[in-house]
């Protein structure tokens, strides 16, 4: 175990990063399904969210505590088991998702169901992303010494 590991293990960070490469996965899908807005017979694709909750819930609520900190009721912020797939959670596959009617070319890609999903990602990834520099701003406090 490098430095760096002892040093994250027992932090929210490695959370923090799964949920930032899950949200860069799913924008990915969206903009691909926004730009097959008119394709025919495409059908919009979106990975599952539950799916991704359910498998950082698991994980997070199957982690050892911090050392000196005793188990409590709610699962800790990290751990060994963050990382079960060899870095990364194992993301299921995009799935169709028939969101709109389908049009006279047998597509299926709601414009506005697409962007609100887009508007959601977006902000889910503008929280995580502070909730990471916040915890970096506060290990940078801590290495100077000074609160």
């Amino acid at each position: 175990m490098s430095f760096a590991d002892g040093l994250f293990k027992h932090d929210s960070i490695p959370a923090i990063e799964q949920v930032l490469r899950f949200c860069h996965l799913r924008h990915r899908q969206i903009v691909n399904n926004i730009a097959n807005v008119d394709t025919p017979h495409y059908r919009p694709k979106d990975l599952s969210v539950d799916e991704f909750q359910g498998a950082l819930t698991r994980a997070l609520a199957s982690r050892e505590p911090a050392p000196g900190r005793a188990r409590t009721g709610l699962p800790p912020l990290a751990g060994r088991n963050i990382r079960p797939s060899g870095g990364t959670f194992e993301v299921a596959p995009a799935r169709s998702s028939h969101e709109g009617p389908m049009r006279h070319d047998g597509n299926t890609v709601s414009i506005e169901a697409e962007m609100s999903n887009l508007s959601k990602n977006a902000l889910t990834q503008r929280v995580f992303t502070r909730l990471l520099v916040n915890r970096f701003q506060a290990l940078r406090t801590a290495i100077r010494g000074r609160m």
